[in-house]
C-alpha cells in the first residue's frame, strides 16, 4: 500500500521499512500533509482579508469597515479592494492554527525520515526544503508574536507564506524546471540589457545639451538630461506603454528621431522580449517534459514492484495478484489520507471490468490498469431516482426528466 501511495505521487523508494510503526509514522504523515495542504490555502485567501498594516490595527476583534480601518491625512480618498477585513486578533488565531498544522507536518516529515529512512540512506523526503521550513516556521512563529504584541508596521509573514507554499510537491517540481532555464534566460536578457543602455546612451549623447522648447512647451531633452535619466527613460519605453509620452517631446521637434526611437523599439520590444518569451517558453516546455518523464518512470517502477510484492503464483508461473489480495491492499490505502476513498462495491465492478480475461486474477498489466484507475474516486448513481418516481409520478414520467 506504501509503495502505491508513492507511486501516485510519482516518487520511487528502492527499499521501504518494514515495521508496523513505520507504517503507522508515514499515515500520520500522509493525514498532516494533508492538513498542511489546506493551512497553506487558507494562509493565502486570509492575506486577501487582513486588515492591511498601515491601517488601523489596534482594534483586534472589532469588525469595522476598511474606510473607518485605513484613513489617510487630510481626508484623502482611499482606493479599497471592498472585500471585508478580519479584524487583527482573529487573524492571528486564524495563522497562528495554520502555522500549527505546518509545524505538525513539518516534525513528522522528519521523524519520519530520521527514524525509518536515514539508517538505509535512503532521501524519502527532501532535507534541505524540510530544514528550511523549519526554519521559515519559527520565523512565523516569531513574527506572529511580534505582530500580536507591537503592532509593527511591517512583517515577513508575506516571504515565509511563499516559502511554505514551494514545499508543496508541484510547486517543487514548477520551480526546479523554473530554476533550470536562469541560464539562458541571462544570455537572452543581457542582450535586451545591452540594447537599452546602447540607445540611452546615443539619447544622452543627441539630447543631454538640447535645451529647446517644442511647440507645446515641453523641453525636448525630457528625460534625458543625464545618462542615468536616459536609461530610466528607454527602460520604460521598451518595457511599458510609456513610450508615446517619452518619445513625444523629442520626436514634435524634429522627426528624424521617429527613425531612432522607431528602431529601439524594434529590436526591444518587438525582437528581444519575443525571443525572450519564446526561449522561456521552449526550455520550460523542455524542462518540465523532462520531470514528468520522471514522474511518470518512477510511478510505473512502484506500480512494477508493488505487483511483485503481492503476487501469489507459485515460482516458475505467471506472476498474478488475486482478488483477496487486491482489496486487502485498497482496504490498507483507504486509511491513507493521499489515497481517495474507494467504494468497495465500485472498486468489485472495477475490477470486474479490468479483469479482461476473466480468471479472478490480475496480471501486470491489468494490475497496472487499476492502478491507474484507482488514482481517481468512484460512486454508483442509480439509473432510477425511486423517491422521485413516487413523489412526482407525472413528473417523473416527462420525457426530458427521463432523458437526465
Amino acid at each position: 500500500a506504501w509503495i502505491l501511495e508513492d507511486a501516485i505521487r510519482g516518487v520511487y523508494v528502492s527499499s521501504y521499512p518494514d515495521s508496523v510503526a513505520a507504517r503507522r509514522a508515514h499515515l500520520t504523515y500522509s493525514l498532516l500533509d494533508w492538513y498542511y495542504d489546506r493551512a497553506v490555502v487558507v494562509i493565502f485567501v486570509l492575506g486577501l482579508f487582513e486588515v492591511p498594516l498601515w491601517c488601523d490595527t489596534m482594534h483586534s476583534f472589532q469588525f469595522l469597515p476598511g474606510t473607518a480601518r485605513c484613513q489617510v491625512p487630510q481626508g484623502g480618498v482611499v482606493y479599497l479592494s471592498n472585500l471585508p477585513q478580519l479584524p487583527p486578533g482573529i487573524s492571528i488565531v486564524i495563522e497562528f492554527v495554520c502555522m500549527v498544522m505546518v509545524w505538525l507536518r513539518v516534525r513528522a516529515e522528519k521523524k519520519l525520515q530520521r527514524k525509518y529512512f536515514d539508517k538505509r540512506q535512503i532521501d524519502y523526503i527532501n532535507p534541505a526544503f524540510n530544514a528550511v521550513c523549519r526554519i521559515c516556521m519559527l520565523v512565523a512563529v516569531f513574527d506572529i508574536w511580534i505582530f500580536a504584541a507591537f503592532r509593527p508596521s511591517a512583517r515577513v509573514a508575506p516571504y515565509v507564506r511563499v516559502v511554505f507554499l514551494l514545499c508543496w510537491s508541484n510547486m517543487y517540481r514548477l520551480l526546479k524546471a523554473l530554476i533550470g532555464i536562469i541560464e539562458e534566460w541571462v544570455s537572452v536578457v543581457s542582450f535586451w540589457v545591452g540594447t537599452i543602455v546602447f540607445f540611452a546612451w546615443i539619447g544622452v549623447t543627441l539630447l543631454a545639451d538640447a535645451n529647446q522648447v517644442n511647440k507645446a512647451g515641453m523641453q525636448i531633452n525630457e528625460g534625458f538630461e543625464s545618462f542615468g535619466e536616459s536609461v530610466y527613460t528607454i527602460f520604460t519605453s521598451c518595457a511599458t506603454d510609456d513610450f508615446v509620452d517619452n518619445f513625444n517631446p523629442s520626436f514634435s521637434a524634429n522627426r528624424g528621431y521617429g527613425i531612432l526611437w522607431l528602431t529601439c523599439l524594434v529590436l526591444s520590444n518587438f525582437l528581444f522580449l519575443n525571443l525572450i518569451l519564446a526561449m522561456i517558453f521552449d526550455n520550460y516546455a523542455e524542462r518540465y517534459k523532462i520531470e514528468m518523464k520522471k514522474f511518470g518512470r518512477n510511478r510505473t517502477e512502484s506500480v512494477r514492484k508493488a505487483f511483485r510484492l503481492l503476487n501469489s503464483a507459485p515460482s516458475g508461473e505467471p506472476m498474478v495478484v488475486t482478488r483477496q489480495h487486491f482489496f486487502d491492499l485498497i482496504t490498507a490505502l483507504n486509511d491513507s489520507a493521499w489515497f481517495a476513498k474507494t467504494d468497495m462495491a465500485g472498486m468489485e465492478y472495477i475490477y470486474r471490468v479490468l479483469d479482461e480475461d476473466g480468471d479472478g486474477t490480475l496480471d501486470e498489466d491489468e494490475f497496472g490498469c487499476v492502478c491507474a484507475a484507482i488514482e481517481y474516486k468512484f460512486w454508483i448513481t442509480r439509473k432510477y431516482n425511486e423517491k422521485l418516481e413516487k413523489r412526482f409520478p407525472k413528473l417523473y414520467s416527462k420525457p426530458w426528466v427521463q432523458r437526465m
